[in-house]
């Protein structure tokens, strides 16, 4: 191996199956460092609470010198390899008690960024939230703020061109960063990496899953300093995002439009943006 000891293990630790940020701190609060979790016994894995056979398994099948391969070749096309350890990761999102312990990024992010904004929502938008979304966008990114959304068609997408009109967004990827999911959005992410970033917590090859689309949210919503929902029914998957939110004391916003997964959110209370410049306008004020 070239690339240095520790920080492949840690990449080649991360990226085990079913090791998110809760087990590798159970990992390492037993073992000390990643190195030795991968030249840990099966026996003396089994002691550390909440890990399965498939993951002791998984985690004595790492191969080391693959994993530096991988490394040397993903950085070679670009991508910035961030274990949480290190002072270039998001620091807000390494405060979320369930942070990814590596990210994959491409572009440029700063932790001077201090205004961070989730913006999410349907992939079917109404046209009236569609056009808000990307004059919210706009408005937000031309007063300051990094808008985070989740690279997704409908909102999230209007939401990222609304905010690259003035400034810099962040995309949030449920997939790999040489595996673009949706392929309709492969002009706006090299859109994205001439003014911000893309994020991913998996593998740069890894093909989109359910499973991942809904684990990015906790992300989206973890580099956030307040989520925004523009529109969603009761059972969308950017409610996801507002319960990532709301576990972690982000505060919650919703646009006052119709849909199910708005009213649900005015009844409980979350703060309420009026679909208008003026509403936006308001929204400000309060920051």
């Amino acid at each position: 191996m070239t690339q240095d000891a520790a920080f492949v293990a840690w990449v080649g630790l991360s990226l085990v199956p079913r090791i998110g940020g809760k087990l590798m701190t159970r990992l390492l609060d037993h073992f000390n460092t990643p190195v030795n979790v991968l030249a840990a016994t099966s026996e003396n894995l089994r002691a550390v609470p909440g890990i399965g056979l498939r993951t002791i398994e998984s985690i004595q099948n790492v191969n080391l010198d693959e994993v530096a391969t991988k490394i040397e070749t993903w950085q070679k096309t670009g991508i910035e390899i961030l274990p949480c350890y290190l002072p270039e990761y998001p620091v807000m999102l390494k405060a979320v008690h369930d942070a990814p312990p590596l990210l994959f990024k491409r572009g440029s992010w700063s932790n001077t960024t201090t205004q961070t904004v989730g913006i999410v929502g349907t992939r079917e938008p109404t046209p009236a939230a569609s056009e808000f979304a990307q004059l919210l966008g706009e408005r937000l990114s031309e007063a300051g703020w990094a808008v985070i959304s989740g690279m997704a068609l409908g909102v999230d997408t209007q939401a990222h061109r609304g905010a690259l009109k003035k400034g810099n967004t962040v995309g949030v990827l449920g997939c790999g960063l040489n595996n673009l999911y949706p392929p309709e959005n492969k002009t706006l992410a090299t859109q994205i990496l001439e003014n911000g970033a893309l994020f991913s917590e998996v593998a740069p090859e890894v093909n989109p899953s359910s499973s991942q689309l809904v684990a990015r949210n906790r992300i989206i919503s973890g580099l956030s300093q307040v989520v925004i929902l523009v529109e969603s029914d009761v059972d969308g998957g950017a409610m996801h995002t507002i319960r990532f939110a709301r576990e972690q004391n982000r505060p919650v916003f919703v646009v006052d439009f119709e849909a199910s997964g708005n009213q649900q959110l005015k009844n409980e209370g979350a703060g309420l943006i009026e679909p208008t410049p003026t509403g936006i306008e308001t929204f400000l004020a309060l920051f």
